[in-house]
């Protein structure tokens, strides 16, 4: 397996997971926590990889059959779970399924193991299932739990394995990695690194959605007091698209904020459009930049209560019109 780019943050998971190795105190179950588009996923394969190279190589690059195989997701003796995305939940007939795959011995190498994908998933059935798998697990199986809000795990889970955090890419290191690998200008690879918040995953999966073209076109589409207008026309979009509308005007009216209070305009997300952001600071006064910070936050957590969006956005667009009329 190449070393990902997203993996250049994570020396000190890294450092650990070798120490562990070099004095064969492997555990039997691992958490790792981070963010969308940290490596978690990379570092789990990498530790699988780790525990069965026909090598015997350890967190490094290799390219025999076995590590050729998990890569793919091939191999026999490493599983996965949690892999639908569409799948709202891990439920207790996977953890069942789970757990007699764990009773059997490995085909092929000496470890059988088990990787678990946005583990925060599971049922209360499921999790309580998982529970007595973690209390006996056999010596040749080891087991390893993806989540991004550990929050979200049961504590019960979490008291009984080793947890590793994930650490974000520094601002500048993310703006160099994301102008190396897409090819862009460094101003938008600065607003990619913004957004994304030291995750290079998410930052190019913005990249492939054209998002910074989609945010100047919302941007100067709310210019000239056509505000009410614009929100008023995305109410009939779905409500992922509407939440991405919300999300980068919660970006701009920020950049809005930090202007009115004085901020160096380098240090603003927007540098493409810092003209709007100076004429929206110039107009708006700073409670009423606050209140639309507060009312695009509600929305957005309405969204996610499958909240009426055109209701929702046609009473937006009526609070934006008020709020940046220039009070």
């Amino acid at each position: 397996m190449r070393f990902s780019r997203k993996l250049l943050a994570q020396e000190k998971a890294f450092k650990f997971l070798r120490s562990s190795f070099a004095s064969s105190q492997v555990a039997g179950t691992y958490l790792f926590v981070g963010r969308r588009g940290l490596g978690k996923k990379e570092i789990a394969l990498l530790f699988a990889q780790s525990l069965v190279c026909e090598n015997k190589l350890i967190f490094s690059e290799c390219d025999c059959n076995t590590c050729r195989r998990i890569e793919k997701e091939i191999y026999p003796d490493v599983k996965w779970y949690g892999v639908d995305d569409n799948e709202r939940s891990i439920k207790i007939d996977n953890i069942r399924s789970l757990q007699s795959e764990v009773m059997l011995r490995p085909l092929e190498g000496a470890k059988k193991v088990f990787i678990i994908n946005k583990a925060e998933r599971f049922t209360e059935e499921a999790a309580n299932a998982f529970l007595k798998t973690l209390e006996e697990p056999p010596a040749d199986t080891h087991i390893v739990l993806l989540v991004e809000d550990v929050f979200k795990l049961p504590a019960t889970i979490v008291s009984r394995v080793v947890k590793l955090n994930l650490e974000p890419l520094a601002f500048d290191v993310l703006v160099d990695v994301i102008v190396e690998d897409l090819g862009i200008s460094k101003n938008d690879a600065q607003f990619l690194a913004h957004l994304s918040q030291g995750s290079p995953g998410i930052a190019k999966e913005y990249y492939e959605n054209d998002f910074c073209s989609f945010k100047n076109c919302l941007i100067d589409s709310i210019g000239d007091d056509k505000g009410c207008e614009f929100f008023l026309g995305v109410a009939k979009d779905g409500a992922e698209h509407i939440d991405k509308n919300l999300y980068i005007t919660s970006v701009f009216m920020h950049d809005v904020l930090l202007a009115k209070s004085g901020v160096a305009t380098e240090l603003l997300v927007n540098q493409d459009r810092i003209s709007a952001v100076m004429g929206y600071s110039r107009k708006m006064s700073m409670e009423s930049i606050a209140q639309v910070l507060e009312v695009c936050e509600e929305s957005r957590q309405a969204i996610t209560k499958n909240a009426n969006t055109k209701l929702l956005m046609a009473r937006f667009a009526s609070q934006w019109d008020f709020l940046t009329d220039g009070r």
